[in-house]
């Protein structure tokens, strides 16, 4: 998602300034699908959140809280950084934030299994003076080459930390549109190196607007997207008009999962409390804090989501984006981000994932 909070970018610019001068896929695990007569069907949904990396240590409660939404899955994002056309990538550095480095993720997986959580580790890359990682390219075959070879470290030192404490699931990459576009044979084989260190499930985030593109879906266990599709232009969509939006949306889903024979996972989805939420949520964060306040408009988003996909048997579930901790205290209806902690869409997120 792009997320366009400044205070974390100046800090993280700060923090950067010393810096910077054949594998086939395992359908045996946990999220085994059975896979028939051309049919994909789910037999266990992925009812997850997306936790916000915390900066500092947190203890067991500030994951227990999960469990109030009925979720059974967390997904754990350790942020790596670069810059705009630049080949390095950095992550798990000192003054990084805990919940982003080895040791912070580590713990929480933890915290995780010991409450009877599953856990996705979804590596995201964060480009300083850019942001969104889907924009992210570059000029040379040698700087393609230097971006390679630390992206992978990157991501197989997670898979490592992921064999070692037996995490259900692991992405490969979150939104990267131009770099999947120009390297997808580098994914593949990413994905075969991930595969001889891990044998959970194998997923790539794609972004709504670019999942056809990705070439090595055949490489994964989940057909992976970030289903921040623009449906109605309203400031509070009916429920109704909502799902008629998605109809289209949703037809070629399901082409591409019968195309692959693999389930959809929405590794994020989700909703602004905001006018409008249910169109093109990025251009409203930009100026975030202007805008209307509008529950039941991400309520009536939250219903509409649910009734179009979850009883579909070709669709695995998905994460809800996101989710704070310090729970009692996090959202609320005063909140305009897309956490629907402690607001109206709560009640609808916790009624399906109880199903």
């Amino acid at each position: 998602m792009k997320i366009s909070f400044l205070a974390r970018i100046m800090l993280i610019a700060l923090l950067l300034a010393g810096i910077f001068s054949g594998c086939a896929p395992d359908m045996d695990g946990p999220m085994a699908n059975t896979i028939a007569s051309g049919t994909v069907n789910v037999t266990e949904k992925v009812n997850g959140v997306a936790f916000v990396s915390p900066s500092n240590p947190i203890g067991d409660a500030e994951i227990g809280y999960i469990s109030n939404s009925n979720a059974g899955w967390i997904q754990l994002i350790p942020y790596a950084f670069s810059r705009t056309g630049e080949p390095q990538v950095h992550y798990n550095w000192s003054s990084q934030w805990w919940g982003e480095t080895v040791e912070g993720t580590r713990a929480m997986i933890r915290s995780a299994h010991n409450q009877g959580l599953k856990v996705l580790i979804k590596p995201h890359i964060w480009v300083l003076g850019q942001g969104w990682a889907g924009d992210y390219t570059l000029t040379n075959e040698a700087d393609w080459e230097i971006w390679e070879a630390e992206y992978q470290a990157y991501i197989m030192i997670f898979a490592q930390l992921a064999a070692e404490e037996n995490v259900e699931m692991i992405a490969v990459g979150t939104e990267l549109k131009k770099i999947v576009q120009n390297r997808a044979d580098y994914f593949g084989r990413l994905a075969d190196s991930v595969r001889v260190k891990f044998d959970g499930a194998v997923t790539y985030a794609a972004n709504w607007d670019n999942y056809e593109q990705v070439q090595f879906w055949d490489k994964m266990d989940y057909i992976g997207v970030d289903a921040y599709f623009p449906l109605v232009e309203a400031d509070t969509p009916e429920v109704d008009d909502l799902i008629t939006a998605w109809k289209s949306h949703k037809a070629m889903l399901r082409n591409y999962s019968k195309r692959y024979q693999l389930p959809v996972l929405f590794l994020e989805w989700g909703y602004l409390s905001v006018n409008n939420c249910g169109w093109r949520n990025w251009e409203l964060e930009a100026n975030l804090q202007n805008q209307p306040l509008n529950m039941q408009a991400q309520t009536n988003c939250f219903a509409a989501i649910f009734q179009t996909f979850w009883e579909e048997n070709w669709f695995a579930g998905g994460f809800v984006w996101q989710w704070y901790a310090n729970h009692p205290n996090a959202g609320g209806i005063n909140n305009r981000e897309h956490t629907p902690q402690n607001k109206p869409a709560f009640s609808i997120l916790s009624d399906w994932y109880g199903r």
